[in-house]
């Protein structure tokens, strides 16, 4: 078995270094870092914040909370949906998050010989925020992505700046000493580069997302209350007609679409803690009819709350 193993891993690794549209040295190392004889995905790293991704067949849909991010592919093709709104991105793209989103993640292409790889790392934003501020010119006037999400293409620069961030996997001394200084190389890339004044909304507001903004806080801090769409637009200073639009174009969902999925998934993350019975914690999460909760659950989820944390678990 191990012969066998030890067989497939250097077989990738020679078709990594076959493969001329991809920088190899990553892919090599992302292939040793998740490199198991019992496949556990997302593999979770001593680099605060990087988690590394792979799969070798396409996965079922995963439900979460993007936060700010940039969600990297090495190998492979990936659909995340915000709402109404697709992005696909394959070998050599990232998906870039900047605000908090619930949304579902599903990877299209990998297979035994090819797998799926991607990395994802979160943004710490006081560093985002601290490069930002330190940029001595101002942004050029831009055209920004109507999303809070967007795709990017990973040139040079880019690819060499996350090389010597992962390279940390293999000294992991260094990385207490070294990280900091691999996010704020990345920030700097990504704010001074085309989509600058799209990454720069992850610590400012535009704009296009003025107001939204301001909603988004308030319903991520009292998701679990009823709020109104009235009330949201009074928090964002626009018509009630503006800010639905403005909301609905930026995230690609309704506010009130919003605040139920952000609670669906707490309710999912308590379900699967064993927090409590499905009719205590619909309650919990701001559900005042259990039924309703076990409807909308199903129908986000694709099974009842009992069944499908019973799967998890």
């Amino acid at each position: 078995i191990v012969a066998c193993l030890l067989c497939a891993y250097y077989c990738q690794i020679v078709f990594f270094v076959m493969n001329p549209n991809m920088n190899e040295e990553l892919l090599s190392l992302l292939a040793k870092h998740t490199f198991s004889s019992h496949e556990q995905t997302p593999f979770l790293t001593l680099l605060p914040g990087v988690t590394l991704v792979r799969a070798s067949n396409g996965r079922y849909p995963r439900h979460i909370l993007h936060r700010p991010a940039l969600c990297l592919v090495l190998q492979g093709v990936k659909r995340t949906v915000f709402g109404e709104i697709p992005f696909d991105y394959a070998a050599g793209q990232a998906l870039i998050v900047t605000t908090a989103m619930p949304g579902v993640s599903r990877i299209l292409k990998a297979d035994a010989l090819r797998p799926y790889l991607g990395v994802i790392i979160e943004f710490d934003i006081a560093v985002v925020r601290d490069v930002f501020m330190q940029l001595s010119h101002r942004f050029p006037q831009q055209k920004t992505a109507p999303h809070a999400a967007f795709v990017i293409d990973i040139d040079a620069q880019l690819s060499r700046c996350l090389l010597r961030g992962l390279r940390l996997l293999d000294s992991p001394e260094a990385i207490p000493v070294l990280y900091a200084g691999f996010m704020q190389e990345l920030c700097y890339w990504l704010l001074t580069g085309p989509n600058g004044a799209d990454v720069a909304r992850i610590v400012t507001r535009d704009t296009h997302s003025m107001g939204v903004a301001g909603a988004l806080d308030l319903l991520r801090e009292k998701y679990k209350e009823p709020l109104s769409l009235e009330s949201l637009a009074k928090a964002a200073n626009l018509s009630r007609s503006a800010f639905h639009r403005k909301f609905k174009e930026l995230i690609g969902m309704s506010p009130l679409e919003y605040q139920k999925q952000l609670r669906l998934l707490e309710a999912r993350q308590l379900l699967l803690s064993r927090k409590g019975t499905a009719e205590a914690i619909a309650f919990q999460v701001g559900y005042n009819s259990p039924n309703q909760f076990s409807r909308e659950y199903s129908h986000m989820f694709g099974l009842s709350p009992r069944k499908d944390a019973l799967l998890l678990r």
